[in-house]
């Protein structure tokens, strides 16, 4: 799957040309202020979002953001750089479906209907590697890892908590390895946001929870887990979060949502390729911008969509969407 010089030049010019056929944070605004999910549904049918195939109606919304998300990882497979790359874009969904296949056979359910589009590896593949740890040599390590000490964990007792951060924690270990050079520190900002929300949501045994690999000291970890305003004041006064984190704290301390933490998590690796668009010189910078870009209007959508049919009102439902 390693492309050369002549397909890179291709796939870039791809990348920009499909960017201008995204849903666009102005459609994804009117949809967030449509007056319900009937009228947003048509303001995305616009667009060219799911495909033109289908008889979609508004209250099938997920099926159309799942046709979304097949043409989505259908076009990463195709276009994806190199290998690196496409394990980089790809993986993330091998650990989902690992993860709810993991569970799933321990407690005797039904798989399907808890799976994702399909990453690196068919489902067929996955259910041998859960099932009869039959892995192919070139089977990602992390993910092994995360299938084995997760079946370990459910043996011993362990809840579904213990098993989404062992597979979460393994997932950032990939993904900090096959990051392109230019997103690496994003992946350590993103590391330090959820190490943030972990600590001012979890209850108990906190240390046990964190991912490897943020930015974060213990000092600094203790004062978010003691929600110590002064010290954390002090401790983060040049930190590149600073503000989100500490405003993060305050909406903690008043028992409100951390929704603007959960917003910057979501699409700071976007916001960190525009900002850099002009400058970066990566021949794959195109494709990973667009990826980025793509990736958080599919998250946009459904949560406005999400948001209409659960009667949410409109300010609510902008609060909680970032469009890059």
């Amino acid at each position: 799957m390693v492309k050369n010089e002549k397909d890179l030049t291709y796939i870039n010019a791809v990348c920009v040309s499909l960017s201008q056929k995204l849903v666009g944070s102005e459609r994804i605004r009117r949809m967030a202020e449509a007056k319900d999910l009937n009228e947003a549904f048509d303001i995305l049918r616009e667009s060219s979002f799911g495909g033109q195939e289908g008889s979609f109606t508004a209250n099938q919304f997920g099926k159309i953001i799942r046709a979304e998300e097949d043409l989505f990882y259908s076009f990463v497979k195709e276009y994806a750089p190199n290998e690196v790359v496409a394990s980089f874009c790809l993986l993330p969904n091998d650990f989902y479906n690992a993860q709810a296949l993991v569970k799933s056979f321990f407690m005797g359910l039904e798989s399907q209907k808890y799976l994702s589009c399909c990453g690196i590896y068919t489902i067929e593949e996955l259910t041998r590697a859960v099932k009869e740890n039959a892995y192919s040599k070139a089977f990602c390590p992390y993910l092994k890892e995360a299938i084995e000490q997760s079946q370990w964990a459910l043996k011993q007792g362990k809840g579904g908590m213990e098993v989404g951060n062992i597979f979460a924690i393994q997932k950032y270990k990939a993904l900090k390895k096959y990051a392109p050079q230019y997103l690496k520190q994003s992946i350590i900002m993103q590391i330090d946001l959820i190490n943030t929300s972990v600590c001012l949501r979890a209850q108990e045994d906190v240390k046990g929870m964190l991912l490897e690999g943020g930015s974060l000291t213990e000092l600094q970890l203790n004062a978010l887990i003691e929600r110590d305003q002064k010290k954390l004041d002090t401790l983060f006064t040049s930190h590149q979060l600073k503000e989100v984190i500490l405003n993060a704290v305050k909406q903690a301390l008043n028992e409100k949502p951390l929704v603007e933490l959960e917003n910057t998590l979501y699409s700071l690796q976007t916001a960190k390729l525009l900002e850099e668009r002009f400058v970066q010189t990566d021949g794959t910078f195109p494709f990973m911008l667009y990826y980025y870009r793509r990736k958080n209007q599919i998250s946009c959508v459904q949560t406005v969509l999400t948001g209409k049919a659960n009667g949410h009102d409109v300010e609510q439902i902008k609060r909680r969407i970032l469009v890059n």
